[in-house]
């Protein structure tokens, strides 16, 4: 063998980004018997070509009630290149971008996204890590990451809509009384003694019912109402919504029946 040189041909693949040990041992001899004075031995580190992966979410993927002060993370395999994840690589958006900064941690390799302002009630958040992202050895993400969570609903329900309306007059004995609600409503609430019709302080009977279809609830009177005569209406804050949040304050309005 002119060249002196020996081989090793592993029968796979080398594994990426690992480190190798060569050894050649005394055991080795040259063509007079002479054996190697010691072992020799080095090393060599394979390349990283191995994409990086997002192994946690926060908030997870599909969570709804998401408090509107959340942070959003994301958590790599690997360490990553600091420069680039930025508030291009790394958004929130919800019919349009969200303002917000991006830092990212090297000891725990979570980037971070903290919105600039606190999140809408009851809304549809979309994160986007896209594969501008890089790890250390500058591998990117195979593919944009996407992913939705929702935030928590904690605004209170008003009331759109009155019939009769406020201050009407002239209006019919045979009346019902209704009211619409900007948001569907938690209809256990609503019942004779959240919304109440009275005259002259003595409250009216009647039955109380909700159209979840149409966010209208409507009181019945058991008889005519009497003409001439004013009535208050009063839903009170014990009515809530869907998702628990009660009126701001007690809505109260009046009408006349016709003589």
């Amino acid at each position: 063998y002119t060249s002196n040189v020996a081989t090793f041909t592993p029968t796979a693949a080398l594994t990426p980004a690992t480190t190798y040990t060569v050894t050649v041992s005394t055991g080795v001899r040259d063509a007079n018997g002479n054996a190697l004075a010691g072992n020799d031995s080095y090393n060599f580190t394979t390349i990283d070509n191995i994409a990086p992966t997002i192994v946690s979410r926060s908030p997870a993927p599909g969570a709804t009630n998401v408090a509107t002060s959340a942070t959003v993370q994301v958590g790599f395999s690997e360490p990553m290149d600091a420069s680039t994840i930025t508030s291009s690589t790394f958004t929130l958006s919800s019919g349009g971008a969200v303002a917000g900064a991006v830092t990212y941690n090297p000891a725990t390799r979570v980037a971070t996204f903290t919105p600039g302002a606190a999140l809408g009630s009851a809304q549809s958040y979309t994160v986007t890590v896209t594969t501008g992202v890089r790890d250390a050895a500058g591998n990117a993400l195979a593919a944009n990451d996407v992913f939705s969570f929702t935030t928590v609903d904690n605004t209170p329900p008003t009331i759109v809509s009155r019939t009769p309306s406020a201050g009407a007059t002239d209006v019919a004995a045979n009346t019902t009384v209704e009211v619409g609600f900007s948001e569907p409503m938690d209809a256990s609430s609503i019942t004779i003694a959240t919304f109440k019709v009275s005259a002259g302080g003595t409250g009216v009977t009647g039955a109380v019912t909700y159209n979840p279809a149409t966010r209208v609830a409507t009181f019945t009177p058991s008889a005519p109402l009497t003409a001439g005569q004013t009535y208050s209406v009063t839903v009170t804050t014990g009515v809530r919504d869907a998702a628990g949040n009660a009126l701001a304050a007690d809505d109260v309005f009046s009408f006349t029946i016709a003589l």
